[in-house]
Parts: structure tokens; sequence; C-alpha cells
């Protein structure tokens, strides 16, 4: 049984990527960069921070890019939250997993990766224990079900598995209504650091299409994590009103 006393975790660096600029929501966001996209009165990014929090992290690495400057103002040193953050700030865009390898000399046992500017949710503390107590070096990625979950319309690729929830490959997920069954990742990965530091330095570097492809093609162990919470994308006008609309009308708690 997991404590529900905030737990420590030794070895664990946290990365949240924050550097991307949406301009599909330009007529919601104005001039700021989509982590800052308003959500019941906070950033998005806060709402993550907070999340990161009150599961016990305690330090952060933000990447930045467009609006980093607003950014910084919003977040400051992460003392209101409850955190230490430092910057990483990108003159061009690395890519999600060329963040990570760009800091790879930061980095000790364990990575967890979170995607800023998507509203998360979810009992990271279960997710945690299980990746860090793994007896095989293993990569963990979080998943959502759109048949479950609450989720926003789709985009990107369904994670395909076996019935022990090793990762075999993807599929698009493109122009296509969500079936039964479709798993889609949940943007929070945890990683070994070894892997991301063996990464070719060659930017930019993408996790979904550079970096998973190549650990599978190594045949290193890569397992998915079926979330009971939610991951709500905020891509667009369309998916970010679905989004507030979700809240209210499933009194989604935010953290």
């Amino acid at each position: 049984m997991i404590s529900n006393s905030i737990p420590v975790w030794p070895g664990l660096d946290v990365l949240v990527l924050a550097a991307g600029q949406s301009q599909r929501l330009r007529e919601v966001l104005g001039d700021r960069p989509k982590p800052l996209i308003d959500v019941n009165g906070d950033p998005v990014l806060v709402r993550n921070l907070r999340w990161l929090a009150g599961h016990g992290v305690s330090r952060v690495w933000i990447n930045l890019h467009y609006g980093a400057a607003a950014i910084q103002a919003a977040i400051g040193d992460g003392h209101a939250l409850g955190l230490q953050i430092h910057y990483s700030f990108e003159r061009e865009l690395l890519g999600t997993a060329g963040a990570a390898r760009a800091l790879a000399g930061l980095w000790r046992s364990r990575l967890l990766i979170v995607y800023g500017d998507s509203l998360l949710n979810f009992d990271l503390r279960r997710f945690l224990h299980l990746a860090l107590n793994s007896k095989v070096e293993t990569a963990w990625l979080t998943v959502f079900e759109p048949q479950v979950n609450p989720a926003t319309a789709i985009a990107g690729s369904t994670l395909v598995a076996d019935a022990e929830h090793r990762l075999l490959g993807f599929q698009e997920t493109r122009n296509r209504t969500a079936s039964p069954g479709d798993r889609i990742a949940a943007g929070v990965y945890c990683l070994p650091a070894a892997w991301i530091c063996a990464l070719p330095e060659r930017y930019p570097l993408d996790f979904g299409q550079d970096v998973f492809p190549l650990w599978l093609e190594q045949n290193k162990l890569l397992k998915i994590y079926p979330i009971e919470g939610y991951c709500l994308g905020m891509d667009t006008p369309a998916t970010y009103r679905q989004t507030l609309a979700l809240i209210r009308a499933r009194n989604l708690p935010l953290a």
C-alpha cells in the first residue's frame, strides 16, 4: 500500500517542457506562450508545477524558448509553489528529447519528463513508485484511453503494447475517430538517465519521432502505464474550449 504522506524521490530529476509557441492558439493566447494559457484563473504550467509539488517533487528544470521572459515572470524561482526551479534557455528549439539531451550532464539516475502545456492530473506517486522500483532498466510512458479518461480531440499516435504493457510501436491517430482500447501518450515519462546521455547530440530531437523508435530498435524495454486521471491537450481554440467544458461538466479536480 502507498502511504498518503508526501514521498521523497532520491535520484529523480524533473524536466518540464515549456518551450512551445503554438501558432494555432493565437486567438486565445495573444502574444503569450502556450504554457501560460489560462485554466480557471491559473496558467496551465502553474497548475502542473503545483501538481508536481503536491506529489513530492522539490526541484524542477524548465526549458524555455518562445515567451521565456513571460514564463519566468509568472513562475519565478518556484518558491511560491514549493519548488526550486531552474531554467534552460534554447536559442533555437531543440525538440522534446533534445531539451533533455542538452542537459544530460545534470541528470542522475532517472529523469521525469512532463509536458508542461497539457493539463495533467493523476496519481503521480503510484506511477513513480512503480517506475523507480523496476528491477529491470525500463522507460515508462504514461498513456490514457479516450474511451475511459476525460479527453479532448486526439492528435498524434496511439501507443501499441502487448498484454504485459511492453511498448511495441505506434499507430497514427490523425483524421480518425478513437477506437476502444486506443492508448494515447499522456505527456509524462520516467526514463533512465543513462539512456538520455547516450542519445546522439543532434537537434531537433523528438521523443515520439526519434527517440522511442530508436530505443525499440535497440531492444530496450519500454512500458506503458495507463493513468486513472486525465491529460487534456489544448492545441487549438476548439480543444481549449473543450477542456474548459469538461472541467465544468465533470467537476474535474484541478491542482
